[in-house]
């Protein structure tokens, strides 16, 4: 078993860095007038996503970053997803 030396071999940092991309295409499609409101903070979160693993993964234990990432990330996340779900009948 190898040992993961930075958080880009994370499978969770990839996913979030897969969904981060899927949000700024589908966001392109958002109105303009969204583009300061509702566009800029699903941007923002799912891009803080990233950088929480990033960052959690540098932490002392495996505890210490699990308990970094329920507790940061996991507001993130549900942003993210209460946004996808506001947008997601009126996809434009």
């Amino acid at each position: 078993m190898s040992t993961v030396k930075s958080f880009e071999e994370l499978t969770i940092w990839q996913e979030a860095r897969e969904l981060t991309s899927k949000i700024y295409i589908l966001s392109k499609r958002f109105p303009k007038e969204e583009l300061y409101g509702l566009t800029s903070q699903i941007r923002r979160a799912s891009v803080s996503i990233m950088s929480n693993i990033a960052e959690g993964f540098n932490r002392r234990s495996t505890k210490e970053f699990i308990n970094f990432f329920n507790n940061i990330s996991s507001f993130d996340i549900r942003s993210t997803k209460r946004s996808i779900h506001f947008f997601r009948p009126k996809l434009y």
